[in-house]
């Protein structure tokens, strides 16, 4: 198996190449700019996430990659399909556990319906731009998902309820 050269890695991932601005034509990195723009899709998951009712997003001691893919597998539960898939999420997980996750998420997908594709590698690297639709998606999903069952339940204490008083 190849070794990686870290002092070669360490600049690359440093490097940036310098792109000039449309507006200003001040130079800018191009590093820089995609920072921001998977801040801003970090936070409008988190955002999303948390308008759906999964508040554990809100914790700014967890990493990005434990609050998109926690979402992820609380909205896929609150879906209630029957997956017959372990979806066991856990906090820092070693970089094999997250690869099998995003695995799994990913494989689920289709059997819910989601009608965006998405592959494990974007949602293990947080490729936010490819993940957002698919958040977005199960969000308003399991929100729909959630109301019926809250009507189910409604209806059946209902049920109860005049079966008990006459």
């Amino acid at each position: 198996m190849a070794q990686v050269n870290q002092e070669l890695l360490q600049r690359f991932q440093r490097a940036s190449v310098a792109v000039s601005s449309a507006a200003s034509g001040a130079p800018v990195h191009s590093a820089v700019l995609q920072d921001e723009e998977q801040s801003r899709k970090l936070q409008e998951i988190v955002d999303l996430l948390v308008a759906a009712g999964y508040f554990r997003a809100r914790i700014k001691g967890l990493s990005p990659f434990d609050k998109v893919v926690g979402g992820l597998s609380w909205c896929l539960e609150a879906l209630s399909v029957d997956l017959d898939v372990d979806l066991l999420f856990q906090e820092n997980a070693t970089i094999g556990q997250q690869i099998a996750l995003s695995e799994k998420i990913v494989a689920v997908l289709p059997r819910v319906q989601c009608p965006h594709r998405i592959e494990p590698h974007q949602v293990q690297g947080l490729d936010l731009e490819h993940v957002f639709p698919v958040v977005q998606w199960l969000v308003k999903a399991s929100m729909e998902a959630r109301e019926q069952n809250c009507a189910q339940m409604r209806n059946y204490a209902l049920l109860q309820f005049r079966k008990e008083v006459p």
